[in-house]
């Protein structure tokens, strides 16, 4: 059975990072794909499922605050696992592509979009359905 790798993903433009093992969802992976690469993770399971990207974007500012996946039954998935595909009061959700998500991961107020990294993440997040 091969070791398990451990990696470092950026987790600020200051420089801080998430400490993570690859392919094993726990408390610190989830964090970092809900907390600054939820674009990365989302690329990644549509990369794995082809399952549409949604942004969930600000009415007023028209600010993107968080990346999930429409899964087939309607629902919404995150690091988290599955929930209701409602946005919060004041957003709504926008389907975005790969270069959407792409050119996010180039905005100043995003961390670079790694689906690579994120790959390995994929697997265990679809055996929690």
């Amino acid at each position: 059975m091969p070791a398990l790798q451990s990696f470092e993903l950026p987790g600020s433009r200051k420089g801080e990072t998430f400490s993570l093992v690859q392919g094993v969802l726990d408390d610190q992976a989830k964090f970092a794909f809900t907390r600054g690469h939820c674009h990365s993770l989302a690329l990644a399971v549509h990369q794995q499922t082809g399952w549409p990207m949604m942004a969930i974007v600000g009415n007023e500012k028209k600010a993107v605050t968080h990346v999930v996946i429409a899964m087939p039954d309607g629902r919404w998935l995150d690091a988290n696992g599955p929930c209701l595909a409602e946005a919060r009061r004041g957003y709504h959700a926008e389907e975005f592509d790969q270069q959407q998500i792409q050119e996010l991961g180039k905005h100043k107020h995003w961390l670079p979009t790694d689906a690579e990294a994120a790959a390995s993440f994929v697997a265990p997040l679809l055996a929690t359905l």
